[in-house]
């Protein structure tokens, strides 16, 4: 694997920009690599040393952009105000639990055999990129439907540490998460879930469980069977306590 760091190069004006050099492990004791503050004068004055050694440097090392040089959270919209569950209905004839809370939480409080709700968005969606964090206590269980069909299971796995079709991140009863990525109930989880046509790629805490995955037909109590409109997202809140966080959405082409 190569090893990578990150320097800064100084141009006149005062101006840096952070740069990531990788070098490959083939080379003892990896990278080091150093820049002194070099003043932009004419070309002529600069050392044929300078330019041989800089050649030399990227025959050998990549160079590539650094994170920030793409806006990552360009066109995600929040869908909560923070304030309430504007945008949102209750669903399910049981008790309902679903609250936003001061710091901004977007929580479902659930009494053991008693009936809970689910919460629907107004909105309705066909391809898109879901963005949030979330936290089940141990034991819990909860989901997250896209346009309304497809679940993607949120549930406490940490004791059995099973892949299977009903485990944490799996397109629920159809498809397991490739790799096991849940931490313990009761810590806040980040997923990140992409839908294009009907397939479904989800990255949970910073590992890809599934890769454009072919969903073509809904998972377990779907709002409905129509593959082809774009539907509601749904959370679930009828089975267990959960709470959502910093929940937002890019909408992607058709």
């Amino acid at each position: 694997m190569a090893r990578a760091m990150v320097t800064r190069f100084w141009i006149r004006g005062g101006i840096t920009f952070p740069l990531t050099i990788s070098a490959p492990p083939s080379i003892p004791g990896g990278l080091e690599f150093f820049t002194r503050r070099i003043r932009m004068t004419p070309m002529k004055t600069m050392t044929c040393f300078l330019l041989k050694s800089l050649l030399a440097l990227l025959s050998w090392v990549s160079v590539s952009l650094p994170a920030w040089a793409a806006d990552d959270e360009k066109d995600f919209k929040s869908l909560f105000t923070g304030k309430d569950l504007s945008g949102w209905r209750i669903m399910g004839g049981g008790q309902s639990g679903w609250k936003v809370t001061p710091d901004k939480l977007v929580v479902n409080s659930w009494t053991k055999g008693k009936p809970g709700s689910d919460l629907v968005s107004e909105k309705t969606f066909r391809n898109f990129t879901l963005r949030f964090d979330y936290l089940i206590r141990q034991g819990g269980n909860s989901g997250v439907y896209l346009r309304g069909r497809h679940e993607i299971q949120l549930i406490d796995d940490d004791d059995s540490r099973q892949l299977s079709a009903v485990s944490n991140g799996a397109i629920y009863n159809q498809v397991s998460p490739a790799v096991f990525a849940s931490k313990p109930g009761g810590a806040w989880q980040t997923m990140e879930i992409t839908i294009l046509g009907n397939a479904i790629t989800v990255i949970l805490n910073g590992k890809l469980i599934h890769d454009r995955v072919p969903c073509p037909r809904p998972t377990a109590k779907p709002l409905n069977a129509n593959m082809n409109t774009p539907g509601p997202l749904l959370l679930q809140g009828r089975l267990g306590d959960v709470k959502f966080r910093d929940m937002r959405l890019k909408e992607l082409p058709n």
